[in-house]
């Protein structure tokens, strides 16, 4: 199962990655690769890249910020590349101390917007990544949510299909002009360690 996570902006700041990362680990169930790209507008063909080799997506949306025009842009471009599969998780319920509310607020306004394309929200799990709460199980904190942890949505996605029944699907990452007369173009396509299909 791979899986394309969608990480904050702050990931992006000078010191953090814009590009993408993988993450290896396995559940009771399977075994998880985490795409993990950025998130920050700036950087979305780096997103675009990730998410294109991924069978499903993890939403992450910061309980304090809420839904921005990002994060409604890459549950657009989740729904262009096919990707029917997205969990949703609202983190850092922390800086919210754990408003239920706050929660239904953001999972009901993310949730009418991806259905609106066709694409069926995973849950809506609620968060704290910081201290472990609701990431592999629930915790007294968040002890009003009765939804699924971000380990259980994971496992909730549909098992990858073997590879000769996807699209034929080629990662551009980006394209290069040179300066001559016949304005010759180059695509880029991602290293062959990171390509999937």
């Amino acid at each position: 199962m791979v899986v394309s996570l969608d990480a904050l902006q702050t990931r992006t700041r000078p010191g953090h990655h814009i590009d993408t990362t993988q993450i290896r680990f396995r559940t009771r169930s399977r075994d998880v690769v985490l795409i993990d790209a950025p998130g920050h507008a700036e950087f979305l063909r780096n997103m675009i890249t990730g998410a294109s080799q991924a069978d499903g997506a993890v939403l992450i949306i910061d309980a304090l910020e809420g839904v921005r025009d990002q994060t409604r842009r890459h549950g657009y471009l989740l729904h262009l590349l096919g990707i029917k599969q997205v969990a949703i998780v609202v983190n850092k319920m922390d800086r919210v101390d754990f408003s239920a509310d706050r929660f239904k607020e953001i999972s009901d306004e993310i949730s009418a917007h991806l259905i609106g394309l066709g694409v069926t929200p995973i849950g809506g799990d609620s968060d704290s990544a910081r201290d472990g709460d609701g990431v592999a199980e629930r915790t007294p904190r968040i002890g009003w949510y009765q939804g699924p942890s971000v380990v259980e949505a994971l496992d909730a996605l549909e098992p990858a299909r073997p590879l000769e029944q996807l699209a034929l699907r080629l990662p551009v990452q980006a394209i290069y002009k040179f300066d001559d007369p016949t304005h010759r173009r180059w695509p880029h396509r991602i290293r062959q360690s990171q390509r999937r299909r």
